[in-house]
């Protein structure tokens, strides 16, 4: 059991080799995380409820992850992706015989001024750190790669002649990836939701 801010640590250190096949990782361990910014790591207390049962999430998980399949290149690939108040999520998928299976998955607490950002920022900001991440694999597609997204407006958004600085940036990024951009109602998010 954990009982020092150091055995979280260590426990996060574990979990987060991880993080990049379990489902919403970000925020099953944010009770956690936020623990270890105690500055004493060697002093005995007693664990929060809230940090209990992220643990036991975690343990949970960590002995019934979902299978993920190997990417190929060859396959209709898609990229789903969600942001909420202080995090950003995404899911790659792959068709595979009529079903889209889980590639890898992606999660990350967004940084005090990401959380500033109006929500279709959010929503961009969590296609373009998950396209960064897959960089490797979604570059080189032979078929277009879509991404469904919980935001309208952003289907528009190759379409826009007035832009903010980063979001020029990220323009300059997304030009190296042939996608379309679909909107996925909150209410059929699915994974990403649940990721954020």
């Amino acid at each position: 059991m954990l009982e020092l801010v150091h055995d979280i640590q260590r426990f996060l250190g574990f979990a987060n080799f991880y993080q990049w096949f379990i489902a919403h990782f970000t925020c099953i361990a944010k009770p956690l995380t936020s623990l270890v910014k105690l500055t004493e790591q060697f002093k005995k207390f007693e664990l929060p409820e809230e940090a209990q049962q992220a643990f036991h999430k975690l343990m949970q998980v960590f002995t019934t992850a979902r299978v993920l399949r190997h990417f190929n290149y060859h396959l209709p690939t898609r990229l789903e992706t969600d942001a909420s108040d202080f995090a950003i999520a995404g899911v790659l998928k792959q068709e595979h015989k009529g079903h889209w299976h889980p590639i890898a998955f992606y999660s990350q607490k967004m940084s005090s001024a990401e959380k500033n950002y109006e929500i279709h920022d959010k929503e961009l900001l969590a296609v373009v750190a998950c396209l960064t991440q897959w960089q490797h694999m979604l570059a080189g597609l032979l078929s277009q790669l879509v991404i469904l997204m919980g935001h309208e407006a952003l289907k528009y958004f190759k379409l826009q002649r007035c832009i903010m600085g980063w979001q020029a940036r990220w323009a300059v990024l997304l030009a190296d990836f042939d996608f379309v951009l679909q909107y996925q109602p909150g209410d059929k998010g699915g994974e990403p939701d649940t990721l954020t």
